[in-house]
């Protein structure tokens, strides 16, 4: 069983990570990391909210839990250019606690070996795996332990600042402290770089591609060519001028209509 007292001091000092990713496989990559610190179970005032380019496309699975469009990924910092003092914040650690910690350590030493760092050695502590042995045979998600705690997320979308305070504060519960601590709302990235209003005609195929269901670039560059270059464009077309693009039948329409 895991034991979340074995550590020697109170006040040892834990860094509560989570990371959204682009999907599952060891070719996809980090879209958004953000940590907390603790001093034992006591907050520190320190916490970081960071979102980077992974350089491809997100599942479409992924992107409606993280809800970061591929079109604004592409406009932030590479993970490269915060990878050195995302490590050494996380190698002075005491412990790095996470739900599901194997599936976030993963990717982030993934993320070091990109850029020719090692990855970190702190120890480690799974509050998903906590769960599974305080509720055995129950469901071991974070929505299902701090529905369990008595509190909520305060978005439909999964932050990742918002999910590292979450289990700092599942963390901190298991360890005695039953005051529960959020932050007054959602911190926009540090890093965040707003994505211009004017694009040129190839990123406006690109954006309805991945604004509008099924739509291949071929249509998209079709649209834009007659002058529909957003999707609110698109669905208040009439269906003779869609009907005149590659690939976009009347099936295809009542799709797009509805999205």
């Amino acid at each position: 069983m895991f034991n979340i007292f074995k550590k020697k001091r109170a006040n040892e000092r834990v860094v509560v990570i989570d990371t959204e990713t682009t999907g599952l496989s060891s070719f996809d990559r980090i879209v958004s990391l953000a940590y907390v610190e603790l001093a034992g179970t006591d907050f520190e005032p320190y916490a970081e909210h960071l979102i980077f380019s992974p350089g491809r496309k997100s599942h479409k699975d992924a992107l409606k839990v993280h809800g970061w469009s591929d079109r604004i990924l592409r406009a932030q910092d590479s993970f490269a250019v915060h990878a050195g003092a995302l490590r050494d914040k996380f190698e002075s650690a005491d412990l790095i606690v996470a739900h599901n910690v194997a599936f976030d350590l993963r990717f982030v030493n993934a993320e070091f070996g990109r850029c020719n760092l090692p990855s970190i050695a702190t120890e480690s502590f799974c509050t998903m795996e906590l769960a599974r042995e305080v509720w055995p045979g129950q469901p071991a998600s974070l929505d299902a332990c701090i529905s369990r705690a008595g509190a909520k997320r305060a978005s439909s979308k999964h932050s990742a600042y918002e999910d590292a305070f979450l289990t700092a504060n599942i963390y901190r519960f298991y360890k005695g402290t039953k005051q529960w601590m959020m932050p007054e709302g959602l911190m926009t990235p540090t890093n965040f770089r707003p994505v211009p209003d004017i694009v040129d005609d190839e990123e406006a195929a690109i954006r309805l591609t991945e604004d509008l269901p099924g739509i291949g670039i071929q249509a998209a560059e079709g649209m834009v060519g007659i002058g529909l270059r957003t999707s609110e464009d698109v669905r208040l077309a009439s269906d003779e001028q869609l009907l005149s693009l590659p690939g976009i039948g009347r099936g295809k329409i009542a799709r797009i209509r509805q999205s």
